[in-house]
C-alpha cells in the first residue's frame, strides 16, 4: 500500500496488486488482485470505435483490484489490523515525502500526457511543472481516502473485532462513499464503470506446492477465469 504512494506513477492504490505468498510449510498461495472490465463496457467498444487500439484516458479503466487483494491477504493470513497497516501510507500521502529520481524522471518524460487531465496535473504537476528531485510530494487527497478507510474499519474492529474491521474497509471502498465519488467521476468522463462491478471485484486466488511444483489447488473463480481463456 505504501508502495502506491511512494511511487505512485507506477504503482497505483486503485489499481491492481499481485501477491505471491509463501507459508512455512513451502506452499505458494497466488492472489490474483487484477480488476475486471466493467460489466457495461461493450465487448467490441474497442475495434468498432477504436481501430483495435486501447485509447487513452478513462476508458482503460477496470475494477480496481488492489485493495480487495490487500484485505483478502490480511484476511487469510495477517494480525494487524487496517489502520495499523495503512498507517505509513497515510502518513505519507498527507505530510507528503521528498521526490525520489525515479518518480522526478517518470513524471518529467510523461509531463505532456499528466497535463491532458486537470485532475493528473493537480498532482503530478504541481504549480505547473514536474517536482524537482528532493522537493515534497503531497497526496492529500489520497491521504482522506485511506484514512476514511482507515476509520470505518477502526469503529468496526472496536466492536466486532480485527476480522470486522477488514471488512468494514473493504466495503468503505467498494461500497461506500469511495465507490459513489469513483462511479460519479466515470459518468461524467464517459467511462463505464458502475457501482455493480463491486459485485466482481473478490480476487481470484491459487495454491500450489513450492516443492513439488504440481498438484495445484484453486478456486472456483481461478478455475472458471481459466477455463474462460
Amino acid at each position: 500500500m505504501a508502495l502506491g504512494v511512494l511511487q505512485p506513477d507506477l504503482v497505483n492504490v486503485a489499481g491492481v496488486a499481485p501477491i505471491l505468498i509463501r507459508l512455512a510449510d513451502g506452499t505458494v498461495e497466488s492472489i490474483a488482485g487484477l480488476g475486471h472490465w466493467p460489466m457495461s463496457l461493450p465487448p467490441d467498444l474497442f475495434m468498432r470505435e477504436h481501430g483495435g487500439r486501447m485509447p487513452e484516458g478513462i476508458l482503460r479503466t477496470v475494477v480496481p483490484a488492489a485493495p480487495d487483494a490487500w484485505i483478502t491477504a490480511l484476511e487469510r493470513h495477517g494480525t494487524m489490523s487496517f489502520p495499523d497497516i495503512a498507517a505509513f501510507a497515510i502518513r505519507y500521502a498527507a505530510e507528503g515525502f521528498q521526490t525520489n529520481s525515479l518518480l522526478a524522471h517518470t513524471i518529467a518524460a510523461h509531463r505532456d500526457e499528466y497535463a491532458r487531465w486537470p485532475q493528473n496535473a493537480a498532482i503530478y504537476l504541481p504549480g505547473g511543472a514536474p517536482p524537482a528531485v528532493g522537493s515534497l510530494f503531497v497526496q492529500s487527497d489520497l491521504a482522506r481516502t485511506l484514512t476514511y478507510m482507515a476509520d470505518e474499519a477502526r469503529r468496526a474492529d472496536a466492536a466486532g473485532g480485527r476480522m470486522a474491521g477488514l471488512a468494514a474497509a473493504r466495503d468503505a471502498f467498494y461500497k461506500g462513499d469511495i465507490a459513489r465519488e469513483i462511479v460519479a467521476f466515470q459518468q461524467r468522463e464517459g467511462g463505464y464503470l458502475s457501482r455493480e462491478d463491486r459485485r466482481i471485484s473478490a480476487p481470484a486466488s491459487s495454491r500450489w506446492c513450492a516443492a513439488a511444483g504440481a498438484g495445484t489447488r484453486s478456486s472456483p473463480a481461478a478455475r472458471g477465469a481459466r477455463g474462460r481463456r
